[in-house]
């Protein structure tokens, strides 16, 4: 890789890493800073291998996560619904008993 690819990887990598949420995009952001900083004095080989161990989650695993987090929160919705009514119910029927 040439100087001007790594610099582009790097680019790439800060412009992924601003889309995690925190802790983890400090700690990337972090990583990729001390990146830049050792693009300065390290051999283009070692850049290269340090490049291929910071992994950025996949955008399909990214998007798995939110589908299964808005179906968990429509399920819960559904459960304080249903809860609400049985309850409701509930009420009205004692309060006639009464």
């Amino acid at each position: 890789m040439t100087r001007e690819e790594l610099e582009a990887e790097i680019q790439r990598l800060k412009h992924g890493a601003e889309g995690l949420d925190e802790p983890d995009k400090t700690f990337k952001l972090n990583d990729i800073a001390q990146l830049e900083i050792e693009l300065q004095g390290m051999a283009l080989a070692d850049i290269t291998a340090a490049l291929r161990d910071i992994t950025l989650p996949d955008l399909n695993e990214m998007k798995a996560q939110i589908d299964a987090a808005v179906d968990a929160t429509k399920a819960h919705e559904q459960r304080v619904n249903a809860f609400n009514t049985a309850f409701g119910l509930l009420k009205t029927g004692l309060g006639i008993v009464l």
